[in-house]
């Protein structure tokens, strides 16, 4: 049996979820200042990009269920970062958009994750780079057809 130095050495899932756990630490550290915390960037990365959505557009987009979608937008509505409405048309839906105060903040917004890529590219030239989003990518396909059952017999 493999020793667990060794497996974390040729593990993907391992190699991927500590740089998560960092990038999560280090947007935590950056994005503080403006109020916002690891958990609610793609919810306002999606939000000042789309604009108005409904909660579950949001949470699709986002990929995670209802409940954690109502609970990062309550959050971020107690910030004064999103406001919530009713829709006139379904009265069970909710949309959801991003506030005057967000849009306010969402340069600097961006300039932290772009700060924070930068970081994470230190050191690789533009073609270990393109790779490496690359790579990112197919793995996400390959573990996004896996969850939908289409995954390699």
């Amino acid at each position: 049996m493999q020793n667990l130095k060794e497996r974390r050495k040729t593990s993907p899932g391992h190699k991927v979820s500590r740089l998560a756990r960092l990038l999560a630490l280090q947007v935590e550290r950056t994005a503080a200042p403006l109020g916002i915390g690891h958990g609610q960037v793609p919810y306002m990365c999606e939000l000042l990009y789309h604009g108005r959505l409904t909660q579950d557009e949001l949470g699709a987009l986002v990929g995670v269920n209802r409940s954690a979608t109502a609970r990062a937008v309550a959050l971020l509505e107690r910030k004064g970062l999103v406001s919530r409405c009713e829709n006139p048309q379904n009265r069970r839906q909710k949309f959801v958009s991003p506030t005057a105060r967000a849009r306010e903040l969402e340069t600097a917004f961006f300039a932290v994750l772009d700060t924070n890529n930068e970081v994470m590219f230190r050191g690789l030239s533009p073609q270990e780079r393109s790779m490496a989003l690359e790579l990112l990518e197919k793995m996400a396909m390959n573990l996004d057809a896996e969850l939908r059952g289409e995954g390699a017999a």
